[in-house]
């Protein structure tokens, strides 16, 4: 991971160093639970833009060193919907055709 880190020009002794006081973590708890009572969020991932939350569950994940282009463009589909089209509230399969 320190290499990781490094070779994303984030300092990873100050990463390790806030993750081994519990700082990050109760970062991550307090983003949380402000949205909680903002959002209502209650799963992830939650897309938030604005006043409005959306639940996606993506069904393919992108192979480790593959290129982005293909998740990078679902992600903004989703961003898309939810700040694009209001009216669009659930849209769920009945099936998954696998």
């Amino acid at each position: 991971m320190e290499k990781v880190l490094a070779d994303a020009g984030a300092p990873a002794g100050a990463v390790f160093a806030r993750i081994g006081s519990g700082a990050a973590l109760a970062t991550v708890r307090a983003e949380h639970e402000e949205f909680v009572g903002s959002h209502t969020v209650w799963g992830v991932p939650t897309f938030i833009a604005g006043d409005r939350a959306v639940f996606v569950r993506l069904m393919d994940r992108a192979p480790t060193g593959s290129v982005p282009e293909g998740s990078i463009r679902s992600i903004e589909r989703v961003v898309d919907l939810l700040t694009g089209w209001a009216e669009l509230n659930e849209f769920k399969h009945t099936t998954i055709p696998r």
